[in-house]
């Protein structure tokens, strides 16, 4: 009985706190530092969820790129990070933008919908689109407060950190078990396929590309590599659908899902099946790079 005292308490004591934090407070640490004025020397623009994060490596020898990246990130809220960068700066049309995008994308992973995402990318969102989620009776009012004031909205993502993960996959059966639990909890549900494409995902993915379109952005969405066995165990129907969606939507894809095919290639350069270590991080940016230097990243189609 006090148990659920408190609970109740604690959910009538949230929900103005949480609106009061969301709606005035929120703002306030969004103005103290305009990270999405990009500097001059900016030439490429990458904004995606962990595979950009761990894929793409800065550093003082490619000083011409910005990063805009969280683990999990939806792409609804890449496409909410994408329009506040064109909102402040006027010539992006002139710069590349890479999108991260893979199979798993296209899939509702609960995880991009928790309270703690929305605490991060909260500030983001439209007046509308805040009021919905603070009165959504789903909402998770505690957690979200909680994060929100622990995060300080946007001072915890965006400031690309280094990839410090010098692990190397070693092909080992641990290390393939890793593989099939990530494939199993990207892609099934009591070993059967969840619908694909998601329409919440699928619909935000059809925003971004007819935002670029609007704005005469040159947007790619960028598929970084994965490692062969995560390509071996990935369903054929997922990656049919995928690249049937690409094809029928006419997504621009950049894919270096293969780019490591050889074994050793795989064991120094992949973090595990789908993310790359410090070390590939390195070598796929330097590599991506060139390859736009010389117009010749590889497309699916």
């Amino acid at each position: 009985m006090i148990d659920t005292f408190y609970k109740k308490v604690g959910i009538v004591v949230a929900l103005p706190m949480s609106i009061i934090i969301g709606i005035f407070i929120a703002p306030e640490y969004q103005q103290t530092d305009n990270i999405y004025k990009l500097p001059n020397n900016i030439k490429t623009v990458f904004i995606g969820d962990s595979h950009i994060n761990y894929g793409i490596h800065k550093n003082k020898d490619n000083d011409s790129i910005a990063v805009f990246a969280a683990d999990s990130q939806s792409l609804t809220f890449t496409y909410a990070i994408l329009k506040r960068i064109h909102e402040n700066n006027t010539d992006l049309a002139q710069k590349d933008i890479f999108i991260g995008f893979s199979f798993h994308n296209l899939i509702d992973l609960k995880k991009r919908k928790s309270a703690a995402c929305y605490a991060q990318y909260f500030h983001l969102l439209s007046k509308k689109q805040q009021k919905e989620y603070l009165i959504n009776p789903t909402t998770n009012r505690l957690v979200f407060t909680r994060e929100l004031l622990k995060n300080k909205c946007c001072k915890s993502i965006y400031t690309s950190k280094e990839n410090t993960h010098n692990k190397e996959f070693q092909n080992t059966i641990e290390d393939s078990i890793i593989i099939k639990n990530r494939i199993t909890y990207q892609f099934l549900t009591n070993n059967t396929l969840k619908p694909y494409p998601d329409s919440y995902e699928f619909n935000a993915l059809k925003t971004i590309q007819s935002y670029g379109k609007k704005h005469n952005l040159a947007i790619h969405f960028l598929m970084t590599p994965l490692h062969n066995y995560y390509n071996e165990l990935l369903p054929k129907n997922i990656r049919k659908l995928f690249m049937d969606t690409c094809y029928k939507s006419q997504i621009q894809l950049v894919d270096y899902s293969i780019l490591y095919s050889k074994k050793e290639e795989e064991k120094y350069f992949m973090k595990d099946g789908d993310h790359l270590n410090q070390e590939g991080a390195k070598v796929f940016t330097s590599t991506l790079l060139k390859d736009l230097n010389k117009n010749s990243v590889p497309s699916s189609f």
